[in-house]
């Protein structure tokens, strides 16, 4: 270990050409030698540089993760820590010399996490490692890498699908499968647990986005992450516009075949769902409520079932001015007017519809138009808008006026019309005079 430390930092002030010929013996870096401290005892971590070290340094911490013992919890969180530094400060072009061992990187960290039994600890080094890494050149430009399907993927198993956003919304504009180490299954994966992610936020137009790009992207057969895809593609369709968006013509032929058989419940599922038949819906849902639950859909399935009950409520709006809950749980339904009630106040809460319920009238539903609140981005950007151009105008005409006191006609004709006096006005009044003047009925 003294050997590699001292090698490292004889070596750290080297350009990037010279680094190159030492790639032989960074790549050769491996075995439980790794793992140990110096000679002296000290942590051969502590004597290196993330920036400068950048490739012996993450070959000793991936020895140390793997190394660690379960029951050494505070080893543990110490080499989180340092993979949280690691991920602040590694010399991006150093790592675009052996770009595996990023993928490394990330894996080592989920391990570190589970270990420690709390997955969130991996969030965030595989979130900055990610943003700096996926944009190397300082241009903008995001390139897709081998630790974007991790992030998303622990995101959602750590339950906090949000954190992923700040990667997310940036969309991917290159690939370089050599540079980054990504394959078709990094593409897949990452399109797949992104539109996952916008689902469980309910931002369901920009996860059906998601789910296209996995679907579509090219094959001579049809991969299990893009058929898995279909099928959440289908329910969100259902849960954002009430039908199935048709999918781009490019689509490939051998996906559309596997589709017909591999997706079949859910095709009949959204052709009842289409028909606006509760009925209908209900029986085609426990009929497929078996393949659901057994592809994990089973939660969204419910939801588009809900959603349908809901879309139904809000056509009786644009039918109907009062209804009573026992009525409208007849049209759309529901068990019992109970059902129809929650589901109004949660519709309520939720700015779907704009009712109130009177209870002295056994429960009457008063429908009312939307009204606006007017609490909206566009609506803040609209009204900062005209504030803008009002004060601009004010000012405008400030300066209008300013010019027309400045202006030589204008001081001659104010002054040959104070020397008529106020009779001159034609009205024969003054304004002090007009104010004293008695109020007379």
């Amino acid at each position: 270990m003294d050997d590699i430390v001292k090698r490292a930092q004889s070596s750290q002030d080297l350009e990037l050409e010279a680094l190159r010929k030492e790639l032989p013996y960074l790549k050769s870096l491996a075995g439980p030698t790794l793992a140990q401290l110096t000679s002296s005892g000290q942590d051969p971590l502590a004597l290196l540089s993330p920036f400068h070290n950048t490739i012996p340094y993450l070959k000793i911490l991936l020895a140390r993760a793997t190394a660690v013992s379960l029951l050494d919890v505070d080893q543990i969180i110490l080499l989180l820590q340092c993979c949280n530094s690691f991920a602040e400060l590694f010399n991006v072009a150093h790592i675009r010399l052996i770009p595996t061992l990023m993928a490394e990187f990330g894996n080592s960290v989920v391990g570190l996490a589970t270990k420690a039994k709390s997955q969130i600890l991996a969030v965030s080094p595989l979130r900055i490692a990610c943003l700096r890494w996926s944009a190397p050149n300082g241009d903008g430009e995001i390139y897709l890498t081998s630790i974007h399907q991790l992030l998303c993927k622990t995101c959602l198993l750590a339950n906090a699908p949000r954190l992923a956003l700040i990667v997310l919304d940036n969309d991917i504009e290159s690939i370089d499968p050599a540079a980054f180490d990504t394959t078709i299954q990094s593409f897949l994966l990452y399109h797949y647990y992104g539109g996952m992610i916008y689902t469980a936020l309910h931002q369901y137009k920009r996860a059906l986005q998601f789910f296209t790009l996995c679907i579509t992207a090219p094959g001579h057969i049809a991969s299990a992450i893009q058929v898995e895809a279909h099928r959440k593609y289908i329910l969100v369709s259902l849960l954002a516009h009430g039908k199935v968006m048709p999918l781009p013509k490019y689509m490939s032929s051998a996906f559309e075949k596997a589709v017909k058989d591999l997706s079949e419940p859910y095709l009949e599922f959204s052709l009842a769902y289409q028909s606006s038949n509760t009925a209908r819906v209900q029986a085609e849902y426990q009929t497929a409520l078996q393949h659901f639950t057994a592809h994990g859909n089973g939660g969204l399935a419910a939801q588009c079932v809900q959603a349908l009950t809901r879309r139904s409520i809000q056509q009786l709006t644009q039918t109907y001015l009062t209804m009573s809950l026992s009525d409208i749980a007849k049209s759309v339904g529901l068990q019992t007017p109970a059902e129809a009630e929650r589901n109004i106040l949660e519709m309520v809460e939720n700015d779907q519809v704009l009712a109130t319920i009177s209870q002295r009238d056994q429960g009457i539903i008063s429908f009312q138009d939307g009204a606006e609140k007017y609490n909206d981005l566009h609506t803040m950007k609209t009204l900062e808008g005209n504030i803008a151009r009002a004060i601009a105008m004010s000012e405008e005409i400030t300066g209008l006026d300013r010019s027309i006191e400045k202006s030589k006609e204008f001081l001659t004709k104010s002054q040959s019309g104070g020397d008529r006096g106020p009779a001159a006005s034609g009205s024969g009044v003054g304004d002090d005079e007009m104010f004293d003047m008695p109020w007379r009925d």
